[in-house]
């Protein structure tokens, strides 16, 4: 399997990355702060072999910056809006 993959998942950012030790680490934008954290439940949301209906986009590195950097944009935006 390549890695890093880059991925949408009902447009949520995720990344499959290799860890040090050769695993694999899925690592899942939380929408509220930004911030990636490990969700390993993506491993079947993110793969169209476990989940083939669902709404999964592979993306490259630079398109998938460029996502991730819009959104945290926005956020600060969301905030005062919830508030």
């Amino acid at each position: 399997m390549r890695l890093p993959r880059y991925l949408l998942v009902n447009d949520r950012p995720v990344m499959w990355v290799a860890t040090e030790n050769g695993g694999l680490d899925i690592l899942v934008m939380d929408l509220d702060t930004g911030e990636f954290e490990r969700d390993m439940s993506y491993l079947t949301k993110s793969d169209k072999q476990f989940n083939p209906f669902g709404d999964i986009d592979e993306i490259t590195e630079e398109e998938f910056k460029a996502i991730v950097s819009r959104i945290r944009q926005q956020l600060p935006q969301y905030r005062n809006l919830i508030m």
